[in-house]
């Protein structure tokens, strides 16, 4: 059992590169960000708490929370997310995870996603933002705050 929790945080942790104490027990993270997508230039908020940290050898960590975002054209994704941190490099902090919810601009309205992304923070509680995924965006950039 713990060689396949090992193989599995090590392949997480080829998707991830993270800091120590970027992403710790109970913190919030709010991101804003701008990204590119199918339907033009959307515009996502992201709210994340850290529930479950000290894994993989002490430097990852899960989180859950929030997603919403707008596309100019009234497309509106709200979805809940899991994921992966994992801490290697100081003030980077690097995750993998899923998305699952309702997109309320089409018929189907069932929207899930996935994504991979990191933040560096220049300051304490201020971070530079990239994600990449399967989602309202391909790729965006942005900013977050740590509380």
């Amino acid at each position: 059992m713990k060689r396949i929790l090992l193989t599995i945080c090590v392949a997480l942790a080829a998707l991830a590169v993270s800091a120590q104490g970027t992403f710790s027990r109970k913190d919030n993270i709010l991101s804003l960000g701008v990204g590119i997508g199918e339907h033009g230039v959307p515009l996502d908020l992201k709210w994340e708490i850290n529930v479950l940290d000290g894994i993989c050898k002490g430097k990852g960590g899960i989180g859950v929370g929030a997603a919403t975002g707008l596309n100019f054209d009234d497309r509106f994704m709200l979805a809940a997310q899991a994921n992966f941190h994992y801490e290697f490099v100081d003030n980077l902090d690097t995750w993998a995870g899923l998305s699952l919810g309702g997109d309320f601009k089409y018929d189907d309205g069932f929207y899930f996603g996935a994504q991979i992304g990191t933040r560096y923070y220049f300051v304490e509680h201020w971070a530079a933002m990239v994600e990449f995924g399967y989602g309202l965006s391909f790729a965006k950039i942005g900013f977050t705050y740590k509380f």
